[in-house]
């Protein structure tokens, strides 16, 4: 017969009983506890943990950008371009009167060596036309001039106020933009060879003179007094053997100036500017003397 569990002291034991079996079945199941990490670790891992850009393997290009010197194309120098057409310039004399000249303009980038062209008694400054253009046409800026008395200039021949004209005719051709002030020359024929070392002997900074058909003394402008104020810079003569006078002149100051002057004889007897249509070689001649003593 089955029995009821009407005891309130049987109850509580039953309740007693179901408390314990749930409690050891809690038991049996081990809880894990979370392991944190050791503080070393943390701080290792800290250090360690910076995100690092990932960079690809680098190629033939890449090296070559990463190594390779930039090149830099230098900016060509500014040329000052010169018109190349001659053109008539004046300026005063000492005296007021007015000299009259043509400058050829180097045809070449400036600034250009200059050369001061001086002509015989009784000619003008177009007896140089020819070889003042040939000059322009090989990078010199070439200057023409009527000497007081001649051409243009008029007025009346004197050879001491002369000098002065030839050292503001030099003057005026170094102050020209296309021509580099250092480096100009004096070229004369017979009295104008006489005039032109005078020139260079008043003026250091004339580099050279060339004296084609010079005289010791042409109508009192004498020479030997000139070439020792020059002294020993470069200085060519040129002159023919059958024009006694302009030979054994030159002669004499080639002498004197000893191994800083050199003598170009020609066999016949042609005169000053004159010699240049016989002898072919003459322009070529003091060209490269101009080339070696101005540039």
């Amino acid at each position: 017969m089955q029995q009821t569990l009407t005891n309130p002291i049987a109850w509580l034991t039953v309740l007693v009983i179901v408390a314990g079996l749930f409690l050891a079945a809690c038991a049996d199941e081990t809880v894990q506890p979370t392991t944190l990490p050791n503080p070393t670790e943390v701080a290792t891992i800290a250090a360690t943990a910076e995100v690092m850009p990932t960079l690809a393997p680098p190629t033939a290009t890449s090296e070559l950008v990463a190594t390779a010197e930039p090149i830099v194309t230098p900016e060509p120098e500014e040329e000052r371009v010169v018109s190349a057409e001659p053109q008539i310039v004046t300026f005063a004399a000492v005296d007021g009167l007015e000299l009259v000249g043509t400058l050829y303009p180097a045809q070449t980038a400036s600034p250009a060596p200059g050369v001061l062209l001086l002509h015989m008694l009784g000619g003008q400054r177009s007896d140089w036309d020819q070889f003042a253009t040939l000059l322009a046409a090989n990078g010199y800026t070439a200057l023409t001039l009527d000497m007081r008395g001649h051409g243009e200039t008029g007025g009346r021949q004197d050879w001491a106020t002369a000098r002065d004209d030839l050292l503001r005719a030099r003057q005026f051709l170094a102050d020209q933009e296309s021509v580099a002030a250092a480096q100009t020359a004096v070229v004369g024929a017979s009295i104008g060879a006489n005039m032109a070392l005078i020139t260079g002997a008043g003026e250091p900074e004339i580099a050279t003179v060339v004296l084609l058909s010079p005289g010791l003394d042409y109508r009192g402008v004498t020479t030997e007094d000139a070439l020792a104020a020059y002294g020993d810079r470069p200085l060519l003569i040129v002159a023919a053997n059958g024009d006694s006078y302009a030979a054994d002149s030159s002669r004499t100051l080639a002498e004197l100036a000893g191994e800083s002057a050199v003598l170009q004889l020609y066999e016949d007897g042609t005169h000053g500017t004159r010699m240049f249509a016989v002898h072919d070689d003459l322009d070529a001649l003091i060209i490269d003397w101009l080339d070696a003593h101005l540039r």
